[in-house]
């Protein structure tokens, strides 16, 4: 009597299939740089905001990469509108206009925080940092990318 083996020479190539199926979804999707910035920033503002879980480490440390994410995505835009071909035309207004949020940012360091000494300064630092880069990335979108389409 032979003993009934499973039939692993008929479900291999479906599994291949099926996994090969869905590599081909995943890769065939295209994201922008500026799209997969966006989306990993509000991941990090749910997981922030959202979980009540974090120790203050995990919140000094997301509040960072928010931070860094935004500086991320405001270097590619910047870079976008200065490698565009109707650059020089508005050049000395945008130089100005960078002057003025990167002095805005210099000075947001030097405020001390309300935390200062305490576990929560580098969160609140990271924070404020987070807003002000913002504001300039929705400036940016409105301001300047509306010149160079």
């Amino acid at each position: 009597m032979k003993l009934q083996i499973f039939p692993w020479r008929s479900v291999v190539p479906i599994v291949c299939l099926m996994v090969g199926l869905g590599t081909g979804h995943l890769l065939t999707r295209s994201y922008t740089v500026e799209s997969a910035l966006k989306q990993a920033r509000a991941e990090c503002e749910r997981q922030l905001y959202g979980n009540a879980d974090f120790s203050q480490w995990h919140l000094n440390m997301c509040s960072s990469f928010l931070r860094r994410l935004a500086e991320m995505e405001l270097a590619w835009r910047r870079l976008e509108i200065e490698n565009s071909r109707n650059y020089c035309e508005f050049e000395k207004d945008y130089m100005q206009w960078s002057c003025e949020w990167d002095q805005k940012l210099k000075e947001d360091l030097k405020t001390p925080s309300e935390f200062e000494g305490g576990s929560m300064a580098m969160m609140d630092a990271a924070l404020r940092q987070y807003g002000l880069l913002c504001g300039q990335l929705e400036e940016l979108e409105t301001k300047w990318e509306s010149r160079i389409r």
